[in-house]
């Protein structure tokens, strides 16, 4: 569950006593989740305030369609619990872009998620403002449903069966593996999108043949239906799996730390073997804690590096997560100049021989800096951000036809030069030609989308005597002024306006 920072925040209004309302422990409280709480209203809850006679109001918003996670919740409106804390609760179905978004933006104070929806929202570049609160579900529920008619009983019978899959690198990730260990051949599995809102119709007109569900949902649905299934929960195939994933880094806070530690030597030992697979890149822990000698016995036999750090459980997350996203982000490999302008990343593009090369070399000249030339590797950082880097062998070096390969860093120093560096503007080089329209007035909006991200992009011819990275150099402040909300353009749309107004006024 997730509350919004700075929201539902009135003056009687805690995350303690809305928990205890939905009969929730405040023991369940997630780490990390230490938000001091302000007396007085902030201006940007909205959506939160006092009605008339004295309830604080929250809107709740739910992760999906009604089911039997939510019964704390409704339980607690309907018994009065909320009436009872002086709270008006409004529970609300998620939008299209789910309660992450709604939260965030302040349309709702609380609500619920998902746990890899919650660490790719904190670890971006420009995370959600919001915080974890508490766990709803304290065990892994879901498994794989299937037609009772195709004995799909346990993982090695998906030989050669259709799998509906989100596509989700960790989802097919544990499908494999499951079958694997069990015997299978994952090869033989085919995986299929998952296109459906209901998996019983699915199974139903055999569109596919298996489908990873959760038992309080989609298996009560289809006992509501009368469907004959079968089913098998990943939790008792191992039980493993009711408390992490194997193929991902371990984390171990201060909360895992504990429980370690009140354990026997022997025990202690025995879950530990358990826990470190063979395909668990690493085991992490944080906040400086003390390593166990058991943990260091099984971490030798398994072969599992053990790492330390000193930082925060909730802060080493998030920058683990930002940093694998963008290491293992899908690179695209692009033609053209990379350079940072006043602190902006500008991609000049252009037919080869145009003179992109000299163009980056003028800006050096200029006091501006080079990221990448000839090619650029561009990858997509988050869901609105594309970062761009140079090949290892092209690093600091800039190619120059009729002079030859020059390393920019030992000619202009190391403040002339940048490792990697975002992609805000795209510009493309091209021969003047007087049958062509260039854009005027900068009205004519054009995108670059690289990797499912888009961005601006502004053709610029090249004639002799055009100073070309002067006219670089203007088109990026000038994006810049337009991102801050002054643009000219805009002006001077305004006044003409007013011109042919004040015309039309002295012709009546």
């Amino acid at each position: 569950m997730i509350t919004r920072m700075n929201a539902s925040n009135r003056k009687g209004i805690t995350r303690k006593g809305f928990l205890a309302a939905m009969g929730f422990s405040t023991a369940g409280l997630c780490a990390g989740c230490s938000l001091e709480q302000p007396s007085a209203p902030s201006n940007a809850n909205k959506g939160a305030g006092q009605n008339s006679g004295g309830a604080n109001e929250i809107t709740f918003a739910l992760d999906y369609t009604p089911n039997t996670n939510h019964t704390g919740i409704y339980v607690a409106q309907e018994k009065g619990y909320f009436d009872e804390a002086g709270l008006k609760v409004t529970i609300q179905q998620p939008p299209a872009d789910g309660a992450d978004a709604l939260i965030g933006a302040g349309g709702a104070q609380m609500g619920v998620t998902y746990q890899d929806y919650i660490a790719n929202s904190l670890s971006s570049s420009n995370p959600l403002p919001y915080t974890a609160v508490a766990a709803i579900i304290q065990h892994n529920l879901s498994g794989i449903m299937s037609r009772e008619e195709d004995h799909i009983v346990r993982p090695r019978d998906l030989n050669d069966r259709t799998y509906a899959t989100w596509n989700l690198p960790v989802e097919q990730a544990t499908i494999r593996s499951v079958m694997e260990s069990d015997g299978g051949n994952p090869s033989t599995l085919k995986m299929v999108p998952y296109e459906v809102d209901d998996e019983v119709s699915g199974l139903k007109t055999k569109m596919f043949d298996a489908v990873w569900v959760y038992e309080q949902w989609a298996v009560q649905n289809a006992r509501v239906q009368n469907f004959a299934y079968n089913y098998f929960a990943f939790a008792t195939i191992d039980q493993n799996f009711d408390y992490y994933t194997p193929e991902r880094i371990q984390l171990l806070g201060m909360k895992e730390w504990s429980y370690l530690i009140s354990m026997s030597s022997h025990n202690r030992y025995q879950v530990l073997k358990k826990l470190f697979q063979p395909e668990t890149p690493a085991v992490i822990v944080s906040r400086g804690l003390v390593v166990p000698e058991e943990m260091l016995k099984a971490a030798r036999e398994c072969k599992i590096a053990i790492l330390t750090s000193r930082t925060a459980t909730s802060r080493l997350s998030g920058e683990l997560s930002s940093y694998l996203d963008s290491r293992l982000a899908e690179r695209t490999s692009v033609h053209g100049v990379l350079m940072d302008i006043y602190g902006m990343g500008v991609l000049i593009q252009g037919d080869s021989g145009i003179g992109k090369s000299e163009t980056g070399l003028e800006l050096v000249k200029r006091g501006h800096r080079l990221v990448a030339d000839d090619r650029v590797d561009i990858y997509a950082k988050d869901e609105m951000t594309l970062w761009g880097e140079p090949a290892e062998i092209l690093k600091h070096l800039l190619e120059i036809r009729g002079v030859g390969i020059i390393d920019v860093m030992s000619l202009y120093g190391a403040s002339a030069v940048k490792d990697s560096s975002q992609v805000q503007l795209a510009v493309y080089l091209e021969n003047y030609d007087t049958d062509k329209v260039f854009d005027r007035l900068g009205n004519n909006a054009e995108e670059l989308e690289i990797s499912g991200v888009s961005i601006p992009r502004i053709r610029i011819p090249v004639k002799t005597g055009r100073n070309i990275s002067v006219v670089i150099e203007a088109a990026a402040m000038n994006y810049r002024s337009k991102e801050m909300g002054f643009d000219a353009t805009r002006l001077f749309e305004e006044r003409l306006t007013k011109l042919i107004e004040r015309n039309e006024m002295k012709n009546d």
